[in-house]
């Protein structure tokens, strides 16, 4: 599991470095309200192209591993065609809806027409990428499967920001480097798909379609209220306080959000393995995986986090206009707290999706991210600005994460939180020890 997730995390890195040299270039060289477009809309890739996607990509983790593991090519491309054609479906009520919004909106109507369209087509995009990525996470093309979207993706938005500079930047390049990059990753990754199951035009099984059907909603709800949680904040910032201030937000936000930068490899590495060990009854193994997933994604985001509390007035002067002083700095210092805390209860939530407590973990989200978080936010705003809005963002956070750990601690057993023992540290970092001490004799 290690392995893998190191190369995700490689990868992530890599992708998280140049989405923040793209924030660069714009902080520096295009306006500030400009930045705060990029942050804006970058956002709204994630949120709407979740949204649109249905939270479907869930299912790959969940199913496609055993219909792998016992050679069902044909059942694997049946969930592919369904969960595709729903999914599809989705996005495209999403993106018309987004569309409206932007030009509803008084801080992007000037966008115009054409230019909210074609940012609305991107989270179609996003949202077919996002799915490629939990397709080939399943088939096991563990570096493959983020090739797309963190090399792809970002390399080509920041080359056409870069040149969009020469012609003095502007509106229409942001959006061209959010859309382009995402086209083309999703054609190398439907090519990557069909050589790994076949073709994309073999024989399809449908027959556990029953199954996936009564999962989706589930699934639907947890990914929707997950990105709630981690975009409605700025969305909401943009409405209420201007694009200025979404920038000033945004940055702060996107920092902290790198104390995280840990759990998407491990998770996905996780999901899938975690589904295998719980129906085939490996109790050991999938407690050993656990312990590995908490305890690494704690030392990362530890570190991380101090990284970010003892050097922030470094970080934030490297991004020009965007960086609001002392404001950034404080804002930064309580949305890494509520991140933090997130990101160490990141595998009993995946613990709890594989093993079939979906339904549970649907109904406790709803009622925190759709009926808690959105007034408290609001409020937030209200009375204390941007402060307000992020402590209320960290607070439901905390919360969020503590529920989740005791629900799976109830549901499974298990206590997945970094316990630092001696043998569980043994379990969680002997094995890349053991590794070093190989090659450095």
């Amino acid at each position: 599991m290690l392995k893998g997730s190191a190369f995700i995390l490689i990868l992530s890195l890599l992708g998280e470095g140049l989405g923040l040299i793209m924030i660069m270039i714009v902080g520096n060289y295009y306006s500030v309200a400009e930045a705060g477009l990029l942050l804006t809309l970058q956002n709204n890739l994630f949120l709407f192209g979740t949204i649109g996607s249905l939270g479907l990509g869930t299912g790959f983790l969940r199913f496609a591993p055993h219909y792998l593991e016992s050679g069902r090519l044909d059942t694997v491309r049946g969930l592919q065609r369904w969960i595709y054609g729903v999914a599809l479906a989705g996005l495209a009520l999403t993106a018309v809806g987004h569309t409206a919004f932007l030009l509803w909106s008084e801080e992007t109507r000037a966008m115009g027409t054409g230019l909210a369209a074609a940012a609305s087509v991107a989270i179609l995009f996003w949202g077919l990428v996002t799915l490629d990525r939990q397709l080939l996470r399943s088939l096991k093309q563990i570096f493959w499967s983020e090739f797309s979207y963190q090399v792809i993706r970002p390399v080509g938005g920041t080359l056409i920001l870069a040149a969009a500079l020469l012609w003095g930047g502007g509106t229409g390049a942001i959006v061209a480097a959010l859309l382009l990059p995402l086209v083309g990753g999703f054609f190398y990754d439907l090519w990557r798909i069909s050589r790994r199951i076949g073709g994309l035009a073999g024989p399809a099984d449908y027959a556990p379609r029953r199954e996936w059907q009564a999962s989706a909603p589930h699934y639907a709800v947890i990914n929707l209220s997950r990105v709630a949680l981690q975009r409605l904040d700025l969305l909401v910032v943009a409405a209420m306080l201007g694009l200025e201030a979404a920038a000033i937000y945004g940055l702060a936000a996107r920092l902290a959000t790198l104390s995280t930068l840990a759990v998407e490899p491990i998770r996905s590495m996780f999901q899938p393995r975690a589904s295998l060990h719980h129906k085939q009854g490996r109790t050991e193994e999938l407690q050993r995986d656990v312990v590995q997933g908490t305890l690494w994604i704690a030392v990362v985001s530890l570190v991380v986090a101090v990284v970010f509390l003892t050097s922030a007035p470094f970080w934030l002067q490297l991004f020009g206009d965007v960086s609001g002083g002392r404001q950034s700095i404080v804002l930064l210092f309580i949305l890494l707290f509520g991140y933090f805390v997130m990101a160490n209860s990141s595998v009993a939530s995946a613990l709890l999706l594989m093993t079939g407590s979906e339904r549970i973990q649907g109904r406790v989200n709803a009622v925190l991210i759709f009926l808690v978080y959105p007034p408290a936010l609001w409020l937030g705003i209200i009375w204390f600005g941007l402060y307000g809005a992020a402590v209320a963002t960290a607070l439901v956070r905390t919360v969020g994460a503590v529920v989740m750990i005791w629900l799976t601690w109830r549901r499974t057993g298990i206590l997945a939180i970094a316990k630092p023992s001696w043998r569980n540290l043994v379990t969680a970092f002997g094995p890349l020890v053991s590794r070093l001490g190989r090659r450095g004799r």
